[in-house]
């Protein structure tokens, strides 16, 4: 029985008591010491005045409020850590604990009045009182105990899709650290050993459910592109931009944008300069190289029937992959993103190589699918060298300032079958690669006649 719950009980009994028995009886002749045979928490107190108990009570909390009890969480099978009570908060409220114990005496003095007889022995608990320290002392162990929430991922390891559960966060449920603390307190009364206290938790939702991460079972979209291992820092960008977006999960409905997956790419984050497109030139920067994983990824979600909501073409032709298939991608600029019209969860899985660079759709499998993409080029044109003079230059010496390259237009269609049979035929873009003149500088007044300049161009930039 609960200490509060006696100290109602006290009351009521006292109040009837009192009211029906005491008639006649002097106030001034109530007791003022606890009758005999009166304990709190196995300590006697009877025969004391209520101040002298308080005291002996006072003694006695001090050795106790310093008992130890181990704190465990229900998730982890790892370590516990020990806090005594008054680190817990715990204290003993004296009033709550004595006031019940008068008004047992003046009961049992009642009864003895009237000629009637009273049990004989007093057991009382005492009155606990619970501080705030206790939640914190249980939040912080949680932080150090408990395993940091991670996103339910899956990604294709070795051509078989492993999954990882969501893991939610967890917290301390104040609801529940009185109950728990009170048990241990009284349990460590009738014991030696030092009490378990599992700390209440409350778990945060999951996301993705383990249930709806499950259903993923198979690639149904792939693409890869080819790269040059020897341009590192354009490889690394690759691979970092690939590692951020791996085993990212998308529930039905929800849309992945390429810039709000991988972000500002910037030097802190592991991007490197390189060379890249910049504003329909040939140049570098943080980042360059991007291009083909979000060409790459937007390949593969294509395959898979995904949604496409936000595509571009870049301004040049690039060597990865066929006109029209190209995915250009600049933070803050220009974006790539698609959307699960799946009714299944699916997931994104990269695999980067030295050479090589693979997405993976995953999801659950659905046989009679067949996605086919088709690209035409429609129109190219060439455009004449420009030539601009530098008096520094010597006679026949010359300088390519820009590559430049040829324009094209060429149209993507989308053909879906299901079973072997055509169920839409769809136009994905038109798309106009500009281009641009190769520039090349000369000092005009040591050179009349321009030298044949190759017209070639590298466009493996992006």
């Amino acid at each position: 029985m609960s200490s509060k719950l006696k100290s109602v009980l006290f009351a009521c009994t006292a109040t009837v008591c009192v009211g029906s028995l005491a008639v006649g009886y002097a106030i001034a002749a109530y007791p003022e010491k606890l009758r005999a045979s009166t304990e709190i928490g196995g300590i006697d107190v009877g025969e004391l005045a209520p101040g002298a108990a308080k005291q002996k009570l006072e003694q006695w909390w001090a050795d106790q409020r310093n008992r130890r009890v181990r704190l465990y969480s229900p998730n982890v099978d790892g370590p516990t850590v020990v806090a005594t009570f008054a680190q817990l908060g715990v204290d003993l409220d004296y009033d709550q604990t004595i006031d019940p114990l008068e008004r047992d005496t003046l009961v049992a003095w009642a009864l003895r009045k009237a000629g009637r007889s009273s049990e004989p022995v007093t057991v009382a608990a005492p009155s606990i009182i619970m501080g705030e320290q206790a939640v914190d002392v249980m939040a912080e162990y949680l932080r150090v105990i408990e395993p940091e929430p991670a996103a339910a991922r899956a990604t294709l390891i070795d051509g078989e899709v492993q999954l990882s559960f969501e893991v939610p966060s967890y917290e301390v449920d104040p609801s529940g650290v009185e109950q728990v603390l009170l048990e241990a307190f009284f349990a460590s009364l009738d014991s030696d050993d030092i009490p378990e206290i599992a700390i209440p938790v409350i778990a945060g939702s999951k996301r993705i459910r383990d249930s709806e991460l499950a259903v993923i079972n198979t690639v149904v979209g792939e693409f890869s592109t080819r790269f040059s291992s020897p341009n590192s820092k354009r490889s690394q960008n690759l691979k970092r931009a690939a590692e951020i977006i791996d085993g990212l999960v998308l529930l039905p409905g929800e849309e992945f944008s390429f810039n709000g997956r991988v972000g500002k790419r910037t030097l802190d984050r592991g991007f490197q300069k390189a060379g890249a497109y910049v504003r329909g030139l040939h140049g570098f920067q943080i980042g360059g190289g991007v291009c083909q994983v979000s060409t790459t990824l937007y390949n593969a979600a294509l395959l898979a029937n995904m949604e496409m909501d936000k595509r571009s073409c870049h301004t040049f032709a690039v060597p990865y992959v066929p006109l029209g298939r190209d995915a250009a991608v600049s933070y803050g600029e220009v974006d790539m993103s698609f959307k699960n019209t799946r009714a299944e969860p699916i997931a994104i899985s990269a695999k980067w190589e030295p050479r090589l660079l693979t997405f993976s759709i995953l999801g659950k499998d659905d046989p009679g699918l067949e996605v086919n993409i088709y690209q035409r080029v429609t129109k190219s044109w060439e455009h004449p060298i420009k030539y601009e003079h530098d008096k520094s230059l010597e006679a026949g010496e010359i300088v390519v300032i820009e590559k430049g390259g040829k324009g094209y237009q060429a149209v993507t269609t989308k053909v879906v079958r299901r079973d072997g049979e055509e169920v839409s035929r769809t136009v994905l873009s038109r798309s106009y690669y500009r281009g641009g003149p190769k520039v090349v500088a000369l000092n005009k007044d040591l050179t009349e006649v321009p030298p044949a300049v190759d017209d070639s161009t590298d466009d493996g930039l992006e």
